[in-house]
């Protein structure tokens, strides 16, 4: 027999409950080569040693240890070989406890060459999960996708990670069907390459030290202006490296391309060697990743190119949740239809603006604004004629507000921008020129405006005291702006 599989269910039953501790599972598991397991076997299993039934439960777990011959005896004895090296093991041996065993074994059948090779792979494999742990938490603690875009790349080129030269990502644009650049780290020529490669190492800089330096633009931004211009399109060559690569579940390792088929890639002057990687979610296409060594020419190994593809799987899966907390974060504050704030969110801009206003005592205005007769737009043209009027006005409303000023829907054809450190003749002025802004463009508006401290006693104030302004506007015909005298 070569299989548990051909013993009895109470055979089967104890061997596979047999626990075999996670450490060495995965050192089996990376061994430089299989290990082949004879077994003696009693008919009665009870008589089995723990050690013998958790060895054997190791070789059905996908460890580089499988069972070659199972046969029926009346003692229990197992053998470990290794092409011409073996193990017996007796009583006495399977006594030992599993840990003390397993050491033996590997002592006896792997020379201390064999072994080493085997420590060195899983040193390097330990360190880049130890980079995937610190790099995922930066990514969480930021919680910012383009930042987590970023890290990702961080782990492709530093040597802490994956150690290539240079790394960029291309995210899919379902419109056009390409990959257009997006992101890159690394040097932009090989003066510079030898340049930073000096400094991180006289510096002895980690993995946060270099995040740290692309956080603060203390980096040679040089290669990613140039990817930026660039647009990676699937071609009809079955050759066409991108094309290969979103055909691929895994990295995709191309040598010897000089240059490479793809037109888009060629003009980045990829190493001969190079790796590319789709990353999809949902089945659907989210972006690329591209990484090579041009500047060292060194080779990329098999075992690096079977890494990537866990290494940005894990990293990628934190971007995609950032970046879809990122998409109800935007759905719970801004207006749908507009794409300025909501309701919601303007009253909470509205009480951190009036305790800064307070705490520095500078002015604080608010504008109260609605589209006239809007009703009737509706009734002549259709609600799609309605909604382009709020969108046009929505976009009128940023054009012509500062960045830090907070423009708002309230509802319906009601719309609020709270300006903050603008005093009462500014605010005035600011509320005029929209007017005529939007009436160039067939909007009619009312707006009430007012200010705080000038026109109310108390900042709570403000939303009733522009309120009482907009019914002014009304009041006078519509079309314009109401202030306080």
């Amino acid at each position: 027999m070569t299989s548990i599989e051909q013993l009895p269910p109470e055979a089967q039953r104890a061997i596979r409950s047999a626990n075999v501790p996670a450490d060495l599972r995965e050192l089996f598991a990376r061994l430089p080569s299989v290990i082949e397991l004879r077994v003696d076997l009693p008919a009665d299993v009870s008589l089995m040693p723990t050690s013998a039934l958790q060895l054997m439960k190791l070789a059905t777990l996908g460890a580089r240890l499988e069972i070659t011959d199972i046969a029926r005896a009346t003692v229990v004895s197992l053998e470990l070989a290794r092409g011409r090296r073996s193990l017996a093991l007796g009583a006495a041996e399977l006594a030992l406890d599993l840990r003390v065993l397993c050491r033996r074994a590997l002592e006896s059948l792997f020379d201390a060459n064999a072994l080493t090779r085997a420590l060195e792979a899983f040193a390097a494999e330990s360190a880049s999960f130890s980079a995937v742990q610190t790099l995922t938490k930066q990514m969480l603690v930021a919680a910012d996708p383009d930042q987590a875009l970023y890290t990702m790349l961080t782990g492709l080129t530093s040597g802490y990670g994956l150690a290539f030269n240079r790394a960029a990502l291309f995210l899919y644009d379902e419109p056009t069907r390409t990959f257009v650049g997006s992101k890159a780290i690394g040097p932009h020529d090989a003066a510079e390459a030898h340049r930073i490669w000096e400094a991180i190492e006289y510096q002895d800089k980690n993995l946060i030290d270099l995040m740290v330096d692309h956080a603060a633009k203390n980096v040679d931004s040089r290669l990613e202006a140039f990817v930026r211009t660039l647009a990676l399109a699937p071609g009809d060559d079955p050759d066409d490296e991108v094309s290969a690569a979103v055909a691929s579940t895994a990295p995709v390792l191309f040598e010897r391309r000089e240059p490479p088929r793809n037109a888009g890639l060629a003009r980045l002057g990829p190493a001969p060697e190079f790796v590319l990687l789709a990353i999809t979610a949902q089945d659907e296409q989210r972006a690329l990743v591209f990484a090579d060594n041009v500047y060292s020419r060194e080779a990329i190994p098999k075992e690096r190119v079977e890494f990537l593809g866990s290494f940005v799987d894990r990293l990628a899966l934190v971007w995609q949740n950032l970046s879809l907390l990122r998409k109800v974060e935007q759905l719970a504050r801004f207006d749908a239809l507009t794409g300025v704030f909501n309701r919601r969110a303007f009253e909470e801009k509205l009480r951190e603006e009036s305790s800064r206003s307070q705490r520095m005592g500078t002015p604080l205005s608010l504008m109260l604004i609605d589209v006239d007769r809007f009703k009737e737009v509706n009734d002549l043209h259709g609600h799609p004629a309605g909604d382009r009027l709020l969108q046009t006005l929505g976009q009128h409303l940023r054009r012509d507000l500062r960045d830090h000023d907070v423009v708002a829907r309230l509802g319906g054809d009601e719309f609020a921008a709270l300006l903050p450190g603008t005093a009462k003749g500014e605010a005035a002025l600011v509320a005029r020129r929209i007017c005529a802004d939007v009436k160039a463009h067939d909007i009619s508006i009312s707006v009430g405006v007012a200010t705080w401290p000038d026109n109310c006693a108390s900042v709570n104030d403000l939303v009733k005291c522009a309120d009482e302004q907009l019914y002014e506007a009304k009041r006078q015909g519509r079309g314009r702006a109401s202030m306080p005298a």
